[in-house]
């Protein structure tokens, strides 16, 4: 089975020079909200995944080089024809920013890296929200299109092993190194996926650079957007 890796989410944000207390009370709310699971999830398996829904979410918690904790929540928020929304908010003490894309083509069993396309996007930055404008979408579907084959893993050539994040710990999680490079823009990380892990299937990632890591927090249903712009 192949997934798609999470390509539209943000990465951990950059420390500042100085917390914001609105912001550190923020992550800390949310991640006293969500506690973690505790429980260990059976062995993975490679049959075909769970249909995407509108609603589905996961959380993650993330840190910084240096230890600072933060959140990101992807979503599906919303679906146009065969198009979803999925949307990604990354907080941190030190900042915060999120994006809603309209995407064709990531819920195939099997997605093709060539029908995949982005529709529609939108940013959140100090709110403000801005929508990329239609021939800047032309430009970078462009300098996607070699990318996206990169991102999408086919979990049967992919060792297996457990791994444990506050999410619970996941038997037989198949673990990927890998690198992308989009626009100028190159990461490369260590990454384990689980079939009973929600949307791309991600339960962790490790920056090879050690800039940030990103567990698997918790996850559930009922996602809705939290842009004004629609």
């Amino acid at each position: 089975m192949r997934r798609l890796l999470p390509i539209a989410c943000i990465p951990v944000l950059a420390c500042a020079a100085s917390i914001k207390p609105e912001l550190k009370a923020e992550v800390d709310k949310s991640l006293a909200d969500h506690p973690g699971r505790g429980e260990t999830i059976s062995a993975s398996s490679l049959g075909a995944r769970a249909p995407l829904k509108v609603g589905e979410w996961a959380l993650y918690e993330t840190h910084d080089k240096d230890g600072h904790p933060g959140t990101m929540r992807n979503a599906l928020v919303g679906k146009e024809g065969d198009a979803w929304w999925l949307e990604t908010e990354s907080v941190t003490y030190t900042g915060s920013a999120a994006q809603k894309v309209l995407l064709r083509g990531i819920d195939a069993a099997r997605p093709d890296p060539a029908s995949i396309q982005l529709l529609r996007a939108i940013t959140r930055k100090d709110g403000k929200e801005t929508e990329m404008p239609a021939m800047m979408l032309g430009m970078m579907n462009s300098m996607l299109r070699g990318a996206w084959d990169s991102m999408t893993v086919d979990l049967s050539q992919l060792p297996a092993e457990d791994v444990k994040v506050p999410g619970g710990t996941f038997a037989g999680a198949r673990k990927y190194h890998g690198k992308v490079k989009i626009a100028g823009f190159e990461a490369e990380s260590d990454n384990w996926f689980h079939s009973a892990a929600p949307l791309s299937g991600m339960v962790k990632s490790v920056a090879s650079d050690g800039s940030s890591t990103i567990e698997l927090l918790d996850w559930g249903s009922g996602a809705t957007s939290s842009f004004r712009l629609p």
